[in-house]
């Protein structure tokens, strides 16, 4: 019995599109689930683009009322937010528990290859890791990160790297 329970919330796990247990959700091109995800305690929203082989991308939308011209670096008439360095071939991302933060893991295939927090009411962003660098310093051939587990209480980060076979390297844990 406890097999067949381990099993089944297993492949629960893997279905495209679900949020992993760790609040994670996993958004590369075999778990992209497109369209609007609401954050649970805030404003905010990703629009999740799903594009296959070409990587999954995403910008954030204000999606709640404002009641208000203005809220935060965000107005009534400008609720899309877009850019390069986070928005693309986006592996996963994470909601704070605030509702006012996002990380955001990207691929270095189409996107940065680096681990960015976004400030969602000031709409800015930091990068807290930059696979290319990592790799230089380490000596090693990596083409994929994912976060597989964030604790706010320590801000860390735990990250999968993979080589270019899909080989996993090994986990690290980064601040943010």
């Amino acid at each position: 019995m406890t097999k067949h329970l381990t099993l089944i919330v297993t492949l629960l796990l893997l279905v495209p599109g679900t949020t992993l247990a760790n609040g994670i959700i996993q958004s590369h091109p075999k778990f992209c689930k497109p369209g609007l995800q609401s954050q649970s305690n805030g404003p905010f929203a990703v629009m999740l683009f799903c594009e296959d082989a070409l990587a999954s991308h995403i910008g954030v939308v204000y999606e709640k009322t404002m009641g208000a011209p203005l809220d935060g670096n965000w107005n009534i008439s400008d609720r899309f937010w877009q850019n390069p360095e986070w928005a693309a071939d986006v592996t996963g991302y994470f909601w704070s528990k605030s509702g006012k933060e996002l990380l955001i893991a990207t691929s270095p295939i189409y996107g940065t290859g680096s681990v960015i927090k976004l400030n969602l009411m000031e709409r800015t962003h930091k990068k807290v890791f930059d696979l290319s660098a990592y790799s230089q310093l380490k000596g090693l051939e990596t083409c994929m990160l994912e976060m597989v587990a964030v604790t706010e209480e320590s801000k860390t980060i735990e990250l999968q790297l993979e080589d270019c076979g899909q080989k996993i390297l090994g986990n690290i844990q980064i601040s943010y």
